[in-house]
């Protein structure tokens, strides 16, 4: 193991010891799961627990053996009668001890909540702490200390995977916090019960774990999304995105994070609306398969000659003999201040779909006091009223519609994830 380092955890063995709350995210998981906490100083376990059913959610309760401030490394595993909620069937699957959830996370305050995610567990694989440091309970070290620094780095860069921002302070400490998730025994006509960040946080890890392919564990895949992490910090050429793009980790992630958003509106009016159109450009470009318009729509659809389709949000589509030009945005309103990326794609004559870059078609919009565009199609509200986005692309061309509204977006997203 190493020890010493700089940024790492201390440990002061008094009688004062505190306690950490530790969730497990995959969908949730049973009682039973086990937990252990390590310093990320010294690699020395300073705690172990097993979840039970709190209101339905799989929590671990772990008192620290020591008076604990600094980098933690969280370990969650399962159990020969352990499961958790697989979000695409709202069925049971069996977590086994072989099968891990990682974090490694600051830890500062008495108390302190952890969600423990496959999110975290990308990031704790971009500090090379992965199950493979694990050896039964023992831990051995990266090589490299961990510090508050390198673990803000290793939030950034998976969060840019998904074309999401990251700032080194709230939205890294959101990430480790508990996200609003389905319990053990969710139906799938239940909605997402919460508010605020953690809510949308936990609509992000539904609609990541809905766009895993059918026949993959949530597990298997955590791990294997992990692994392309681990790959790419140890050799800089690889491209993370591709990567996970040729190994069919994710698809149609935008398309199934609308559908998780649609679904919990009606109860849930602290969920950004906007947080698909942030998440759509990164990872539908390198993973997403199919027209980005799915699912049932809550917002407007216009079209040319031959109509799109069902669709989320704001869709339009033009034609001409050699296809159809299909824009598309999460709503057809869009509060003051925020942003939303137009998805394109078209639709050619014999029915295949094709994803298009947004920056190889060009925009204007009719009202500038409303709506602005950027080159790359992200389209800025600017002042209330409603104006017109027209999108050209090679001989095809069409335009769509948005409303900004008098007021502001109370949930305050603007281009950031986590707020």
């Amino acid at each position: 193991m190493r020890r010493g380092g700089g940024g790492g955890g201390t440990t002061i063995p008094d009688s004062s010891n505190i306690t950490l709350t530790v969730v497990p995210a995959l969908g949730g998981v049973s009682s039973g799961v086990n937990v252990a906490i390590y310093d990320g100083n010294s690699g020395a376990q300073i705690g172990s627990g097993v979840t039970n059913l709190v209101n339905g959610l799989g929590t671990a309760t772990v008192n620290l053996t020591s008076n604990f401030s600094g980098i933690a490394i969280v370990k969650v595993y399962g159990c020969s009668t352990c499961t958790y909620l697989d979000e695409r069937t709202f069925s049971t699957l069996s977590f086994a001890d072989t099968d891990s959830l990682l974090a490694v996370t600051p830890v500062s305050t008495p108390g302190q909540s952890i969600g423990v995610s496959t999110l975290t567990n990308m990031a704790a694989a971009a500090l090379s702490v992965t199950a493979n440091n694990f050896n039964g309970s023992a831990l051995t070290l990266p090589t490299s200390p961990i510090t508050t620094a390198s673990v803000n780095s290793s939030v950034a860069s998976v969060l840019s995977i998904f074309g999401l921002s990251s700032d080194s302070t709230s939205n890294n400490l959101l990430l480790f916090s508990v996200p609003v998730i389905y319990g053990i025994n969710s139906q799938s006509t239940d909605q997402l019960s919460g508010s605020g960040s953690n809510l949308n946080l936990g609509v992000l890890l539904t609609a990541l774990a809905q766009s895993i392919p059918s026949g993959t564990s949530l597990t298997s895949a955590s791990t294997s999304l992990s692994s392309a992490i681990a790959q790419s910090v140890q050799n800089l050429q690889i491209d993370i995105k591709a990567q996970i793009s040729s190994l069919n980790l994710i698809t149609n992630l935008p398309s199934k994070l609308t559908a998780v958003i649609q679904n919990n509106l009606s109860t849930n009016s602290t969920i950004d609306a906007n947080l698909s159109s942030s998440v759509s450009l990164a990872i539908q470009a390198s993973t997403s398969s199919g027209s980005t318009s799915s699912g049932t729509s809550s917002g407007s659809t216009s079209s040319g000659s031959t109509s799109s389709g069902t669709s989320s949000g704001s869709t339009s589509s033009g034609s001409t003999s050699s296809g159809l030009l299909v824009a598309s945005t999460l709503s057809q309103t869009l509060a003051i201040g925020l942003s939303t990326q137009i998805q394109l794609s078209v639709t050619a004559s014999n029915g295949i779909n094709t994803l298009v870059t947004p920056s190889k078609a060009t925009y204007s919009s009719d009202n500038t006091n409303v709506l602005t565009v950027t080159k790359s199609g992200l389209v800025n509200s600017m002042g209330p009223g409603t104006a017109n986005i027209k999108i050209t692309y090679q001989n095809l061309s069409t335009s769509i519609s948005i409303t900004v509204p008098n007021g502001v977006n109370p949930n305050g997203f603007s281009g950031q994830v986590f707020n």
